[in-house]
């Protein structure tokens, strides 16, 4: 996600701590109040309700949107929505995980609602809490250019010493959501889905491949490929199901792995090394899968 101006009023930690209703703000005033139902958007609602689109990819685009509070003061929070209709269902199950979860460091999902976007057609959306001022992605980049303008006489970039504490904060919510009574496997851990709010907390978001099992046991799943290659093991994407069960085996340590690649980047440039320069690296031990994506 791109950086913006706009934000929510609350951290996280505020909302599950206090949690506030929203409404939809209908010609300026409070409005319906939003739910979890789906229900059509009202046909009242104020222009600029649904703004600014904060990033857009080929399944899905995240929106600007602002709601109302009781006390009729406004505030920010995000839409996202499905572009194909075969990709709704995964939607709905991140709205259903996410309604059940409320922990300091994972999205909140606060409501869903249906909307038209043409003749005869229509868009489905949930609301997640709050609207971040950026992600752990761009945070890196920004980091990462400033080590490799500055080789020649380094020192750390002003934002360095924030993600010290996210190692261990990451951490304690991926246990979080593996420890529960239902375990949670994410299957798409990031830096594009760490969310960084306006007071530097990070957030995990993007449940949509995401899944909860009844078990440890039934957490382990055969021959999915879902998730970003440069963030998985290389087992993950070059076993075939013709290699036999245990060759594409995929647990809850699939996580794990994903986030052992997110802190190879923030320990590279916490040191002073550039992305580009870990990369070259990882591809002369024959790591090719690790350069494919956007950095390269």
């Amino acid at each position: 996600m791109d950086s913006h101006n706009e934000t929510s009023r609350l951290t996280l930690a505020e909302y599950i701590r206090s949690p506030i209703t929203f409404y939809w703000s209908e010609r300026g005033t409070i409005g319906t109040a939003v739910d979890m139902n789906y229900r059509t958007v009202p046909e009242n609602l104020t222009r600029g309700s649904f703004t600014t689109v904060l990033r857009h990819s080929g399944k899905s685009y995240i929106q600007l949107v602002e709601l109302r509070t009781a006390d009729d003061t406004s505030d920010f929070v995000v839409a996202k929505v499905m572009l194909r209709p075969s990709d709704e269902q995964k939607l709905y199950s991140e709205m259903n995980l996410l309604r059940e979860i409320r922990h300091n460091h994972v999205a909140a999902v606060i409501g869903s609602f249906t909307r038209p976007s043409g003749p005869r057609k229509s868009e489905t959306g949930v609301l997640i809490y709050p609207l971040a001022v950026g992600n752990l992605d761009g945070l890196l980049q920004d980091i990462s250019d400033h080590n490799q303008g500055n080789a020649g006489n380094w020192s750390p970039h002003r934002s360095t010493q924030k993600l010290l504490p996210y190692f261990a904060c990451l951490c304690k919510t991926v246990q979080y959501l593996h420890k529960r009574e239902r375990p949670v496997k994410h299957r798409d851990i990031k830096p594009e889905n760490i969310l960084v709010d306006r007071v530097d907390n990070i957030i995990l978001a993007d449940f949509d491949i995401s899944k909860a099992y009844d078990g440890v046991d039934e957490a382990i799943t055969y021959g999915s490929r879902d998730g970003t290659v440069m963030y998985s093991s290389r087992d993950v994407w070059s076993a075939n199901i013709e290699d036999g069960p245990q060759a594409t085996e995929r647990g809850l340590e699939w996580d794990i792995v994903s986030l052992g690649f997110v802190f190879l980047e923030m320990a590279t440039v916490i040191l002073g090394k550039s992305l580009v320069e870990m990369r070259a690296v990882l591809w002369q031990y024959n790591v090719p899968f690790v350069i494919s994506g956007k950095h390269a």
